[in-house]
């Protein structure tokens, strides 16, 4: 199930405040990106300063199981992905 239909804000990083900690967002395709993110919330921990709730969006290449088929998937974002992320 899409996480858009059982939340009312799809962007789960924001909910991290109403919980009592940092809520931080990434491109989870970036590598460098969800390091620099990691980083933050460890060194944010360590100060003592509470955890951290970090959204890192991914894209889906291939689906769950047999019964989530690839048909389903964007050509275009998967060119994006595969070709165009990696130059």
């Amino acid at each position: 199930m899409s996480h858009l239909r059982p939340t009312s804000d799809p962007e789960i990083w924001k909910k991290g405040p109403a919980f009592g900690m940092a809520g931080v967002h990434a491109d989870g395709m970036d590598v460098l990106k969800v390091r620099e993110v990691a980083k933050e919330a460890i060194e944010r921990a360590r100060r003592g300063d509470g955890p951290t709730l970090a959204e890192c969006e991914t894209y889906r290449f291939r689906g769950h199981s047999l019964a989530d088929l690839d048909e389903l998937s964007d050509p275009g974002k998967q060119f994006h992905y595969v070709f165009l992320m990696v130059s």
